[in-house]
């Protein structure tokens, strides 16, 4: 599939046989680049979800990959993983790669893009998102997009050694 054009990225769409191939063919350092990984570190915690299976008999999934159009490097994603293709509905996760990429409306750009390819190529019906209450950022990013907040779901996240809640926000093609 040919990237997706904004005024200042290329969205590159991957899909789970997309990871399969490039994880089988590239080096470490294409890896890297291809991808946006920032460290070894996430490079073998990405190797590992790809060996895992990154898809069930019940889920997929389908990434995108923000790309600066003046440098070509990968400056974020966003994924539709936990698609649930008989359901018509797919969780969303979404970064952006460093410190010195956030802020500069990136996702922002992007965002009604990739909303649109899960309604109109996906055949989405819903989509959710789990966010961390203290992520104001987010919390912004998918209020402005027309998600709407739908519960709180106590200490549903384990990121360090405490329990965080997570807000639950979905979208409904029939916005």
């Amino acid at each position: 599939m040919q990237p997706i054009e904004t005024s200042r990225l290329l969205l590159r769409v991957d899909s789970y046989e997309d990871y399969l191939s490039a994880f089988a063919t590239l080096d470490d350092a294409a890896l890297k680049t291809r991808f946006g990984i920032q460290t070894d570190m996430d490079l073998e915690a990405q190797k590992a979800k790809v060996s895992g299976g990154l898809v069930t008999y019940r889920t997929s999934l389908v990434y995108f990959h923000l790309i600066l159009k003046e440098t070509t490097e990968v400056v974020g994603s966003f994924a539709y993983h936990n698609w649930y293709p008989r359901d018509h509905r797919s969780e969303i996760g979404y970064d952006i790669k460093t410190e010195a990429h956030k802020n500069k409306g990136y996702m922002k750009e992007a965002f009604p893009f990739m909303i649109s390819y899960g309604f109109e190529s996906m055949g989405l019906n819903r989509m959710e998102a789990f966010i961390d209450p203290a992520n104001t950022a987010s919390r912004r990013l998918v209020e402005g997009a027309g998600f709407h907040e739908e519960a709180v779901m106590k200490q549903r996240y384990r990121p360090a050694d405490e329990f965080r809640d997570g807000v639950v926000y979905a979208l409904l093609a029939s916005r």
